[in-house]
């Protein structure tokens, strides 16, 4: 029995070690991502700033009635900095947050920002997933019905939502997660055992 016990307390103290380990990689991991999406998010702001204006007849200027192009001339799906494709930039005013959205996913770009894991803003099925920092998704599950949640595209066009519901899916309810429904926009995350999603759907605000 005491040979039992002394195993079992053994084991407790590895797992609360390795407990600590995680809890310690994860802030070191939360605290880089936030540094990463700061930048990212600089940078979008400043290249979706530079939107194509209509060039205007003036009658003067040139010596052929038209003013000076801007850089874009057409409407953009998405925005490239450093190599990445960028979709949005995603605010949670409540917690403070500014995320840029990588068009892609996979495991090294989620430690960077969130990523577009289906649909789009345009068509009001877009999903996005993030990491469970507390500078990326790590607080979602604190939102509340009528929290607002905006993205601005590529374009500088803004759209605004109204979560609508918080609930939780298991890991592998992939068609659960992508079902149509009443929202046009959802954010997940994984809770700290990777067994469960944090989920949040919104609705755009002129249907609320």
């Amino acid at each position: 029995m005491r040979k039992r016990a002394a195993f079992l307390i053994g084991i407790g103290c590895i797992l609360l070690v390795a407990s600590g380990s995680f809890a310690v990689s994860n802030h070191l991991e939360s605290r880089n991502a936030a540094i990463a999406v700061e930048a990212l998010s600089a940078a979008f702001m400043t290249e979706s700033a530079l939107i194509a204006e209509p060039v205007h007849y003036t009658g003067e200027g040139d010596g052929n009635g038209y003013v000076e192009a801007p850089r874009y001339v057409e409407p953009r799906q998405s925005i490239f900095i450093d190599g990445q494709e960028f979709i949005g930039l995603l605010s949670i005013p409540r917690l403070g947050v500014s995320l840029p959205v990588n068009n892609n996913i996979d495991y090294q770009i989620l430690r960077d920002t969130p990523c577009r894991y289906y649909g789009s803003a345009e068509e009001g099925t877009l999903i996005v997933a993030a990491h469970n920092y507390d500078s990326h998704f790590g607080r979602i599950g604190t939102l509340v019905p009528g929290d607002e949640i905006t993205l601005k595209n590529a374009n500088g066009i803004v759209y605004t939502y109204r979560v609508s519901e918080v609930l939780i899916l298991a890991n592998d309810a992939v068609e659960q997660m992508i079902a149509p429904g009443d929202w046009d926009l959802t954010l997940f995350t994984c809770t700290y055992s990777g067994m469960e999603r944090i989920t949040v759907r919104s609705i755009k605000e002129d249907r609320v």
